[in-house]
């Protein structure tokens, strides 16, 4: 028997006793099941009883996973709590002996059982003796023996049949073993190897001379392009005399026509430039 004692009167009473639920709840869960939980007190007026109408009282109750018996005050008192137990007593001492119940009649009631039991295995033994004897004269169990017999010998066969499998295919392995071990000495491993690292080398030399044959055209080519580029260049232009000309609005000067008499113009040279103004059209 597990005692959760708590207050059963009071402002702290609701919350004390949906602890102790709680904490009877964990012992049953973690520890060893509970057969059933008492919730009880003496009795009282219906003020002292009101922690027992309490909501989170009730709501712990019905939450609890093993079943609460209820014992608040005489048995003319009913309280919340009675209702969502999963059983009411009148009393404590009531839900007491609603839980112990009477040890004569506990015991009357094993003794009866045990008895039951017995006739009930003592029938179902002459069943199956009476059953036994007949099936001893019949023709398929006076065969029993020799088909036991004639099975023993055919694993004893089998099992000779499987040795000789395994020998065989332990000897195949061995020749195929063998065989390839032979191959293996028969053969000039560093010959190959050599064989292998010339023709390595004379592929790397390959690589090497087309790697160099086309680093040759590229560069040739950025040559070619470099000279072009040159030619394009309006600095190298310049440095041969000519000369570029723009208006008042910095736009380049192509046809003489474009410019009127007193019109500011620009002359860039290769060193320099200068500034002039259109005399005549």
């Amino acid at each position: 028997m597990i005692l959760a004692p708590t207050p059963v009167q009071g402002d702290q009473a609701p919350p004390a006793i949906v602890t102790a639920l709680a904490l009877l709840n964990r012992w049953s869960a973690e520890r060893e099941p509970l057969d059933a939980i008492i919730l009880a007190r003496g009795g009282g007026s219906i003020e002292e009883l009101w922690a027992f109408n309490d909501e989170r009282v009730a709501r712990a109750i019905a939450a609890s996973a093993v079943p609460v018996i209820t014992g608040v005050g005489h048995e003319t008192d009913f309280t919340i709590a009675d209702f969502v137990a999963d059983l009411r007593a009148a009393t404590p001492s009531a839900a007491a002996e609603l839980v112990v119940g009477k040890k004569d009649e506990f015991l009357n009631r094993i003794d009866f059982l045990c008895h039951a039991l017995m006739r009930h295995m003592e029938m179902r033994l002459h069943e199956k003796i009476v059953l036994l004897e007949e099936r001893r004269g019949d023709s398929a169990l006076a065969e029993f023996p020799g088909r036991v017999q004639e099975l023993a010998q055919r694993l004893d066969s089998g099992e000779f049949a499987l040795v000789r499998l395994f020998q065989q295919a332990q000897h195949r392995a061995l020749a195929q073993w063998h065989r390839v071990a032979q191959g293996f000495a028969a053969c000039d491993m560093g010959a190959a190897l050599k064989n292998r690292g010339l023709q390595l080398q004379n592929l790397r030399l390959q690589v090497h001379s087309r790697f160099n044959e086309r680093l040759q055209q590229r560069r040739e080519r950025i040559g070619v392009l470099n000279s072009k580029l040159a030619g394009m260049n309006p600095e190298n232009v310049l440095a041969k005399g000519y000369s570029i000309t723009t208006d008042h609005a910095r736009r380049l000067v192509k046809d003489a026509a474009a410019l009127s008499a007193d019109e500011r113009i620009s002359i860039r040279f290769a060193r320099g430039q200068a500034s002039a103004r259109v005399i005549k059209e």
